[in-house]
């Protein structure tokens, strides 16, 4: 997922942790009994975690050290409705300490934002946006276009638009 981005030079990742007794467990070490084991440790404040100063202040920032930039989940997902209107999930997840707020496939929600959010970004936030930038060997749009990695996803976008054939197990008309 991370190889495009890689590739560009840039230093990302996924940070999803389980805290409890012992070191934190990367996302993809997790497995059912450990998930098991520390369940009772990941609500932490009563909030969820895209909504929690502890967890992303307190837990990800000054315990872990993590300096990068917090993406929201996406604020559209009907769990996230615990905080409100779209505009309130937004302020919930930016004062809790994500930097940037994600609003996935739902285009009028985000125009809802962009015209209600009355916030300016946090100096911190901008900072981190901007070491987010590929240190790799820059590519023009052209040398991109003509890559053999844009041709396979162009490939596979365009078989996703294609209507699959249905097998029926007959194809004969009759009258």
């Amino acid at each position: 997922m991370n190889d495009g981005a890689v590739d560009a030079g840039a230093a990302c990742g996924l940070l999803h942790f389980l805290l409890g007794a012992g070191p934190p467990v990367p996302y993809p070490d997790w497995n059912r009994r450990a998930v098991k084991r520390r369940r009772r440790l990941i609500a932490v404040d009563g909030e969820l975690a895209g909504y929690s100063r502890v967890w992303l202040q307190r837990i990800l920032r000054q315990q872990l050290g993590f300096q990068g930039v917090i993406f929201s989940d996406d604020i559209s997902m009907a769990g996230a409705g615990v905080a409100g209107g779209y505009t309130d999930r937004t302020l919930a997840a930016l004062t809790a300490g994500c930097d940037m707020v994600l609003i996935c496939n739902n285009h009028e929600a985000a125009i809802v934002v962009l015209d209600e959010l009355d916030t300016q970004p946090h100096p911190a936030a901008q900072a981190r946006f901007m070491r987010m930038h590929g240190r790799g060997p820059q590519q023009t749009l052209a040398q991109l276009r003509a890559s053999d990695r844009w041709q396979v996803a162009v490939r596979m976008i365009a078989g996703l638009e294609q209507a699959p054939e249905l097998e029926l197990g007959d194809d004969e008309i009759h009258s």
